[in-house]
């Protein structure tokens, strides 16, 4: 999650297990008990873009 943010910047809405980055259209679902926040799932909202890949992000 570090490196999304530090990509993307900070979130737009921040839960305990999900970050919201409404104007890319993507929620990223975290496992916040590591210190890592390792990405357990991404939700893609955008109707344009098929598939999104960590690598993408």
């Amino acid at each position: 999650m570090k490196k999304v943010e530090k990509s993307w910047g900070a979130p737009e809405d921040l839960s305990t297990v999900a970050a919201n980055y409404w104007s890319r259209n993507v929620r990223i679902l975290y496992d916040s008990s590591t210190g890592r926040k390792t990405i357990t799932a991404i939700d893609d909202f955008d109707p344009q873009l098929q598939t999104i890949h960590l690598s993408m992000l």
